[in-house]
């Protein structure tokens, strides 16, 4: 019976708020009405949601909207309960379009103890969290961005002193650890001599030496010019000591005129 009456209400207020732009219907059961022209101190926005019981039992009154923002709290609580009280008056029957009909006709005493002018003490007081926020950000990053003493040490030892990266700074040395065939990386040897006690002697023993292992690999990259070269010139030296072993006067005059 309940739904039968919610849904007849339903249509009656679609009927009647049909092109009124302050008329707003959220679902089925919720329902929000603007009153004043936007922007201004004296508007708000009523909500009216129906329960399962409605139109037996009262409706429930919202003024919680973000629209509604700038109102005094006690003005909020002022309005829901004089707007329940009237609802009280009217339960068994429909009495939506009759709520919202009442807040239209007792506006201006509704709303008599809402200040005329926006508060401005609400915007100083935004404006001022939002200094201090901005202002933690920026101490928060100014301490993300600070490098520690080893750290600035490193950064130096890369640099040239103007501020600009030497060539080769990200180079990593090849060398083989002594015993261990392990190649450490730059900033790990740096940290070891660092942490190294003086007075220490680690000059390698005889027996260290035999059984480390050396890394013969040529540390010059031929370009295939150079490696061309360099097999032409191997040929002649073969073709050269070949001839002088058997004869030197067998070599082609061409060939003694070019070298």
């Amino acid at each position: 019976m309940n739904s039968e009456n919610q849904d007849e209400e339903l249509e009656v207020l679609r009927s009647i708020y049909e092109g009124d732009g302050s008329f707003r219907e959220l679902n089925h059961k919720s329902f929000q009405y603007k009153y004043g022209i936007e922007g201004e101190p004296h508007s708000f926005v009523l909500e009216i949601s129906w329960p399962e019981s409605y139109p037996e039992s009262l409706p429930d009154i919202n003024l919680d909207a973000f629209y509604n923002k700038h109102m005094k709290t006690h003005v909020k609580d002022n309005i829901k309960s004089k707007v329940l009280k009237e609802a009280d008056a009217n339960v068994g029957s429909a009495m939506t379009y009759t709520l919202i009909e009442w807040v239209k006709e007792n506006l201006e005493e509704l709303l008599i103890d809402q200040p005329s002018n926006l508060d401005t003490s609400i915007s100083v007081a935004n404006l001022d969290i939002e200094e201090k926020v901005e202002h933690l950000c920026k101490d928060n990053k100014e301490r993300r961005t600070g490098l520690t003493k080893a750290q600035k040490r490193r950064q130096w030892d890369r640099m040239d002193g103007k501020g600009e990266k030497i060539r080769g700074y990200d180079w990593v040395d090849k060398k083989l650890d002594l015993g261990s065939g392990v190649s450490p990386d730059k900033t790990e040897l740096r940290q070891d001599l660092e942490t190294t006690p003086t007075g220490v002697d680690f000059t390698p023993t005889r027996r260290e030496l035999t059984s480390t292992r050396l890394d013969f690999t040529p540390k010059t990259r031929f370009s295939p010019e150079s490696t061309a070269m360099q097999q032409v010139s191997s040929l002649i030296f073969v073709y050269l000591v070949s001839c002088l072993s058997t004869r030197a006067s067998a070599l082609p005059k061409t060939f003694l005129n070019v070298f």
